[in-house]
């Protein structure tokens, strides 16, 4: 539904408008009249004035018409393709999501640990645990890996080539997995479960005489994910649309191929989900959601940057592997 001026009325009752619905501007109890009598056309009676009522609320034979009239249709549905592409989008996300959520790791693994282990060594959490920065961290950067190993490509990839594909986009992929989390949550900045900030403790005293830096990481893309109210389906189209990069020079010809077809057929569901969902408003939803990448990349850029000033003020040797593998990778 898109917000509209206050002086454009329904074009079934005399109400003002509260968006453009199902193909015309109507209030919101017509639109869901509409909604219900296409569903259920049995309580639609023949008029007893022959279509000639004046308060259309009292008729709904004559309410229905009018939605007929002004060019009220439901859509149809998605394509099965489009349908089954968003289902395994949403099951690999929830695999993704429970591994995050229910295990910690023990161990001080590396990017290549992750890339490479068929199995990672992980702890379910018990009642009593408390995660920290570090937990909650580390299993972002696992959780985000293990994703991106599930699209059926992978397997095909050669070494070099799995490396050069993790390394690309895992971090925009727990990037963007943190804001739709800390949206989830309420939150209008970044965070992890139980208030856990998402810089540890060192970093905050840090930066603590300039918080402004550290707010100008933490809110922007949650706040225009808030803003525009991102669903879960936009989400998974989007981090699958990001995850297949083909602009990698690591690839063959072949797999650049392969990877550009998926990262096709992803933004192909996500321009159908949202022509289907917003109707004549769903080009704009596509520019509003794809526009995300842009701030997607300035917080990656936001916690390079935090994270290298913090390593070169000084190095405690209290950082994990993968945080120092991530600024090896943003250096270069």
């Amino acid at each position: 539904m898109a917000l509209v001026r206050p002086d454009i009325m329904c074009g079934v009752c005399p109400t003002k408008a509260n968006g453009f619905n199902y193909g015309a501007y109507t209030c919101n109890a017509c639109k869901m009249f509409f909604r219900r009598s296409h569903t259920n056309p049995a309580e639609i009676h023949e008029c007893v004035t022959d279509g000639n009522c004046v308060q259309l609320r009292d008729c709904r034979y004559c309410r229905f018409q009018q939605c007929l009239n002004i060019g009220m249709v439901i859509p149809k549905q998605l394509k099965p393709e489009v349908t089954e592409i968003i289902q395994n989008l949403l099951y690999l996300d929830a695999h993704r999501n429970n591994t995050f959520s229910v295990y910690v790791s023990l161990d001080n693994l590396s990017l290549e640990d992750a890339i490479f282990s068929d199995s990672m060594k992980l702890t379910e959490k018990t009642p009593s645990y408390v995660p920290d920065y570090y937990d909650w961290s580390s299993m972002d950067h696992l959780a985000a890996i293990e994703f991106m190993k599930k699209f059926e490509f992978f397997k095909f990839l050669s070494k070099a080539e799995k490396r050069s594909f993790i390394k690309t986009s895992y971090i925009h992929i727990i990037v963007l997995c943190l804001a739709m989390r800390s949206v989830g949550m309420k939150s209008q900045e970044f965070v992890y479960p139980n208030g856990v900030d998402v810089f540890p403790k060192e970093i905050q005293v840090m930066f603590q005489k300039c918080p402004s830096v550290l707010a100008d990481v933490r809110c922007p893309l949650v706040a225009r994910i808030h803003e525009l109210k991102v669903t879960r389906e936009e989400f998974v189209l989007l981090t699958a649309i990001i995850t297949c990069n083909p602009g990698n020079e690591a690839y063959t010809v072949f797999n650049q191929e392969i990877i550009s077809k998926y990262q096709q057929a992803y933004t192909s569901a996500l321009v159908q989900y949202c022509l289907h969902t917003y109707q004549q408003f769903g080009p704009t939803r596509v520019n509003d959601l794809l526009s995300l990448c842009f701030l997607l990349g300035k917080a990656f850029e936001g916690f390079g940057s935090v994270w290298t000033a913090y390593m070169v003020a000084q190095n405690d040797g209290k950082v994990k592997k993968l945080h120092t593998d991530f600024l090896k990778y943003f250096l270069d």
